[in-house]
């Protein structure tokens, strides 16, 4: 199953929560969302195309309602992902992502090896590889359902 190629480059703004910063933001697209240690950004339901996603530890990315991730390039979760149960994140590139905490309905990453390094649950996982740490867990939890975003089939 292939689910094609995303751009090179996804153009748009670029996000960056300095530590203990908080924001909420809409969807769209944006070239790089940072969010540094103990920093918490919120998304509204709806559909984001990010270039680069990265999450320093300790950062929160809060879904707060059914969200629809799509990473182009680069994705570093270090921190944790909140309130995603429902909701599926699609990875194109084919660097290593690095999950730390929290849960997703589906995590799509056809061409990247996922590495697991904290506590993670996952409705349904594709990925190229998979690998998880020493004294970690990852959960299949097919309860996840996963939702679409509002305006969306």
């Amino acid at each position: 199953m292939s689910l094609g190629t995303a751009p090179a480059q996804i153009y748009g703004s670029s996000v960056a929560l300095e530590p203990d910063q908080s924001r909420t933001i809409q969807p769209g697209d944006f070239a790089i969302i940072h969010v540094k240690s103990r920093a918490v950004v919120h998304l509204a339901a709806g559909t984001y195309r990010f270039h680069m996603l990265a999450m320093e530890p300790q950062a929160r990315v809060v879904a707060d309602g059914p969200v629809r991730l799509i990473v182009a390039n680069q994705l570093v979760d270090r921190g944790s992902l909140q309130g995603f149960e429902g909701s599926a994140v699609t990875f194109f590139g084919a660097s290593e992502i690095v999950l730390g905490s929290g849960a997703v309905g589906a995590l799509t990453a056809q061409n990247a090896l996922v590495v697991v390094r904290g506590a993670f649950s996952a409705g349904r996982m594709l990925a190229w590889d998979l690998l998880v740490d020493a004294a970690r867990v990852l959960t299949c939890n097919s309860s996840y359902a996963v939702a679409a975003p509002p305006g969306q089939n």
